[in-house]
């Protein structure tokens, strides 16, 4: 490989819509590491491993903040619903009670 593989495969992955998939970052990663180890490059080679090994990590991170802000803002917003179902249920009169029965409304 030559020191422009990497931006070759770089453009192509673009092209193809594959750069931001699973595939695209083996290929991508394939290719940075066949640049070092095949020039010889290899003093370089700690350094990109752990720059991976930091970039899943931080993945890893922003994966978990975004579902439990998710979780989180789910369940504030069902409780919200709720209450406010609740509250609209406790506001109706005894007549309205009588008129329907209770299956009806909760199968609504």
């Amino acid at each position: 490989m030559t020191a422009t593989s990497v931006s070759i495969t770089v453009q192509s992955l673009k092209e193809l819509g594959k750069l931001k998939g699973k595939v695209g970052t083996t290929i991508l990663s394939a290719a940075i590491i066949d640049d070092v180890i095949g020039n010889g490059k290899l003093s370089i080679l700690p350094y990109l491993l752990g720059g991976i090994l930091l970039v899943g990590f931080g993945r890893c991170i922003v994966m978990y903040i975004k579902e439990y802000t998710f979780d989180i803002t789910g369940a504030k917003i069902a409780g919200s619903m709720r209450k406010d179902l609740y509250q609209h249920i406790q506001g109706l009169s005894a007549d309205f009670f009588d008129r329907n029965n209770t299956g009806e409304l909760m199968a609504r």
